[in-house]
């Protein structure tokens, strides 16, 4: 499995899959008021698995110093949840044509 953060043409096509595009701020605020009344399922898909961790923390070790905030445990655990809830709003546009 491509991660997000690795420079090839899949990891771009992982990253862009968690880019979420609105037609317009009304479109947004539906969604977002949608994804309120779902927030539990949010949540639950927003985590990412030690497995998908470890991949992304060792692929920054190689673009950043070793020191860098950005390989914290938290600051990855945030990159994480960011693409995971990108991929389920996508995701869940799809699905619900009210949402779309």
């Amino acid at each position: 499995m491509g991660s997000a953060i690795s420079p090839n043409y899949g990891s771009l096509k992982n990253f862009m899959e968690s880019i979420v595009l609105y037609n317009d701020n009304e479109h947004q605020s539906k969604v977002e008021q949608y994804l309120c009344s779902i927030a539990n399922d949010v949540g639950t898909s927003a985590e990412s698995d030690e497995e998908m961790l470890s991949i992304y923390k060792s692929k920054l070790e190689t673009d950043v110093p070793r020191e860098s905030i950005e390989l914290s445990d938290l600051a990855i655990d945030q990159m994480a949840k960011q693409v995971n809830v990108g991929k389920y709003i996508k995701d869940l546009m799809k699905q619900n044509p009210q949402l779309q």
